[in-house]
């Protein structure tokens, strides 16, 4: 599954992605920004961030 992603993710890359967005709770368990030359959004931790932001004020 690993080796799927990352060639996934350098077949968008060499199409012309200028970024890749990690949009499922489990993908950064297996890649990461580590795993790519673009920069990458990790839609859990934005959501986490956020919602810590809104709760604290």
């Amino acid at each position: 599954m690993v080796e799927q992603l990352s060639e996934l993710e350098l077949g968008l890359v060499a199409r012309g992605a200028e970024c890749i967005i990690l949009g499922c709770t489990e993908i950064t368990m297996l890649v990461g920004a580590a795993d790519t030359s673009v920069e990458t959004f990790d839609t859990t931790a934005i959501h986490v961030e956020t919602a810590a932001d809104f709760a604290v004020g």
